[in-house]
This record gives structure tokens, sequence and C-alpha cells, in this order.
């Protein structure tokens, strides 16, 4: 991802673009920590474990969004 925002972007947005894709970075881990202590293991094997699948599914239509909007 780096590479490509690099190789894609103006020299003058070069620096904010990856600023943003770290960012990204830390926010998805501050996102898988907190979600990790929400799911308790009593509450996750009747059915938390779903939510999962559900979180992923988002993840998908925005990353197909994204890929499909590229040059």
């Amino acid at each position: 991802a780096i590479t490509y925002i690099i190789e894609n972007t103006t020299p003058q947005k070069k620096d904010m673009a990856s600023a943003w894709l770290v960012l990204s970075c830390y926010v998805g881990t501050l996102a898988g920590t907190l979600l990790g202590s929400f799911f308790t293991l009593s509450f996750m094997p009747s059915w938390g474990w779903r939510f999962t699948f559900v979180i992923g599914s988002l993840i998908a239509l925005v990353g197909y969004y994204i890929r499909k909007r590229l040059k």
C-alpha cells in the first residue's frame, strides 16, 4: 500500500498520504484491541464469533469499492 501511495500521489501530497496510511494501521490496532477486550470467553462461544464475520464482510465491501476506483 505504501508503494502504491508514494508512486501515485503528487510530490506535494506524498507525506500526508503516507501519514494517513500509518495512522490507519494504528487505528486498526486500537480497534482490534478494543474489540478483543470486549469479547470475553463467555460471550464468544454463544454468538459473538459471528460479529467478526460481519466486520470482515464490511471491510471486504470497502476494499472492493476502493479497488474498483484505482487506476
